[in-house]
């Protein structure tokens, strides 16, 4: 596990997904800067990237895919 900007992550993996989404609208709220987590960041990218693939392969024509990062007292939380 290294130092990992978890914001990196999520635009990098949005940044990607943009030419899979054939009529879909990928949408990416504000990532916040700065937020680290003790990680393996080609294995965060890599599960991040299957759940945006899934997310838009599987949202019909004219669907939503939103990617957001959350943070709470300065730390990732789910939304």
């Amino acid at each position: 596990l290294a130092p990992t900007e978890l914001g990196t992550v999520v635009r990098d993996a949005f940044r990607a997904a943009r030419f899979l989404r054939q009529g879909v609208d990928l949408h990416m709220s504000e990532v916040p800067h700065a937020l680290w987590v003790a990680g393996d960041a080609d294995r965060l990218k890599q599960l991040l990237w299957n759940l945006v693939e899934n997310a838009v392969r599987h949202t019909p024509q004219e669907g939503r895919v939103d990617l957001d990062l959350s943070v709470a007292d300065g730390e990732a939380v789910e939304r």
